[in-house]
């Protein structure tokens, strides 16, 4: 399976906020939510597998993927 695509911003350290879009959407949901936590925190916003810049899977994926 291939990796799915990732944004990361704001400072190195500290607690990271970790940004899971929902079903039909994508990362670019958070792109302005991103920009605001990132002025004081570490932020990683994902495309799930299919969703996004994220590559579809070549199978069904189960739960557990």
């Amino acid at each position: 399976m291939a990796e799915p695509h990732v944004v990361t911003a704001g400072p190195a350290g500290g607690q990271p906020v970790v940004l899971v879009h929902g079903v039909g959407s994508s990362s670019a949901y958070f792109r302005r939510l991103v920009a605001v936590l990132a002025r004081t925190r570490p932020v990683v916003a994902l495309d799930l597998p299919g969703f996004g810049r994220s590559a579809t899977p070549r199978r069904p994926l189960t739960v557990a993927e």
